[in-house]
């Protein structure tokens, strides 16, 4: 993908990320993954965060892989596509007939 990262492109990549993370049973009944957006110029990263049922959100933990995906849209997009493709790897590793 050499074109620009837009929000629609990071918000396909999480919920793919999501999925994956649900289908291994990481996701907690009514959590939610969450992504905070990052800037190169202000020092923010891009980062995954959890939010709990009641709103509050917990960014010590996510249900795989470090929360922090780069200071760019696109680091974030790689990063999630990344750690997507691990999990599914592994679940499709624990579905197959042995």
């Amino acid at each position: 993908m050499n074109q620009r990262i837009t929000s629609r492109d990071l918000d396909a990549a999480l919920s793919r990320y999501t999925r994956q993370a649900a289908r291994l049973g990481l996701l907690q009944p009514g959590y939610r993954v969450a992504l905070e957006t990052g800037s190169r110029t202000y020092g923010n990263q891009y980062r995954l965060s959890m939010v709990k049922p009641d709103g509050a959100w917990s960014a010590s933990s996510t249900p795989a892989g470090d929360p922090r995906l780069g200071f760019t849209a696109r680091e974030a997009w790689d990063a999630l596509h990344r750690m997507a493709d691990t999990l599914r790897d592994v679940a499709d590793a624990q579905e197959a007939p042995r």
